[in-house]
């Protein structure tokens, strides 16, 4: 699995908020106040001619909100939890690298 982290917050449905808030039990105003702050958000681009009409933003959260990083974590959490348990998932990658260009000798190092 790769996760485009520039497109991180686009990933994460709304849909599948409601369900993930639901799951950890928060409580139901809880829920409506969190998926309230990113659904039909309204957002203006600034450019060099001055700020564009208002658009509707699509499916996500808002990169620049204070509590999207926690919300984004909460959402994802089940799948990293589940990755992290499992000896079957994941990766495992090695770097390998040479020291001193003087010499022959190369090190290498493994990250699970």
């Amino acid at each position: 699995m790769l996760q485009d982290m520039k497109k991180a917050f686009d990933s994460v449905n709304l849909d599948l908020l409601k369900l993930t808030l639901q799951r950890i039990k928060i409580p139901v105003l809880g829920q409506s106040f969190i998926l309230d702050l990113f659904d039909k958000r309204q957002t203006r681009i600034i450019t060099a001619l001055g700020l564009t009409e208002a658009i509707t933003a699509g499916d996500g959260i808002e990169q620049g909100e204070v509590i999207s990083p926690l919300i984004w974590r909460i959402f994802y959490d089940p799948l990293l939890t589940k990755i992290k348990k499992s000896a079957r998932l994941g990766y495992e990658m090695e770097v390998s690298w040479q020291e001193d260009l003087t010499k022959k000798r190369r090190r290498s190092q493994k990250i699970r």
